[in-house]
């Protein structure tokens, strides 16, 4: 070994980058096919992480990016910030460039019916539909494996040709918080909300309320629901029925009702599908 890269192996050793490598999941590149399925040192998984992510510098990393609208499951620390930037740095590799389109929120909002009506459909059936939908839109839909610590379910970020990412993770596979994620995401997108505040936590918890409850009336119209709600009758067949009534995806009902805390999360767990969307 020359003395060049002995004095770079103990930089990545002794240094900062060291700290920021040990955040991440590792395998999570070889399992993916980013990097061969070998032993790495640190130095080797800092150089081929800075190679996959197109940086300089892993500290890169450890900066919260306040253009990107994350919708995070958890508090924000240094590890998920970390994390949630590597998925958005290989998201935005995905989606850079894939279209000229600039957004258009009038021919997105005037297709939401559209989509929603595909929350009946089977993800191999749907799957292209909706990724054709939005890009016609000027949003590109990215679906990616999820990474460890990064506590994302989805994000938006404006490119600068006018075009939008929207990400969705696999972190929680189940029907309806794939629905649920993607039109919280499609609410953003719709408000030009394409912020988000690690400092500020109380205007962080508005921007996301707004797009729950974005999400909320699209999936389900609150009318429908309170009228629902107040029959009381919340069995399998009431919940199939009511479904079909207003054709959405029953383990989206489900979903609400268990959020809600009228059902337990352990009710009718067959009502709902694991979807596998990675583009």
């Amino acid at each position: 070994m020359k003395v060049a890269e002995i004095l770079e192996q103990r930089e990545f050793d002794q240094g900062r980058e060291k700290e920021i490598c040990e955040m991440i999941d590792f395998k999570y590149f070889k399992k993916k096919g980013y990097v061969p399925e070998k032993r790495y040192s640190t130095g080797e998984k800092i150089t081929e992480l800075r190679k996959i992510l197109e940086v300089s510098s892993l500290e890169y990393l450890v900066t919260f990016n306040h253009l990107v609208s994350y919708r995070n499951t958890r508090d924000f620390t240094e590890k998920s910030i970390v994390n949630s930037n590597i998925m958005l740095e290989l998201a935005s590799k995905k989606a850079r460039n894939k279209t000229t389109t600039k957004l258009n929120r009038r021919k997105l909002e005037k297709s939401l019916p559209t989509l929603r009506e595909l929350t009946r459909q089977d993800p191999k059936d749907f799957a292209q539909e909706l990724t054709d939908i939005l890009l016609e839109c000027g949003v590109v839909l990215v679906g990616l494996p999820a990474l460890a610590n990064a506590n994302l379910n989805g994000a938006t970020k404006k490119f600068g040709n006018g075009s939008v990412l929207l990400l969705l993770t696999d972190r929680n596979k189940a029907s309806d918080i794939f629905w649920f994620s993607l039109f919280h995401e499609i609410g953003h997108i719709l408000e030009n909300d394409f912020s988000s505040d690690d400092e500020n936590g109380e205007l962080y918890r508005r921007s996301e309320e707004r797009a729950d409850q974005f999400a909320k009336d699209l999936l389900i119209r609150p009318e429908d629901y309170q009228a629902f709600v107040e029959k009381g009758n919340f069995d399998k067949s009431d919940i199939l029925r009511f479904s079909e009534e207003i054709d959405i995806h029953p383990s989206i009902v489900l979903g609400r009702l268990q959020n809600e805390g009228i059902l337990s999360f352990d009710r009718y767990r067959e009502l709902k599908e694991n979807y596998y969307f990675v583009s």
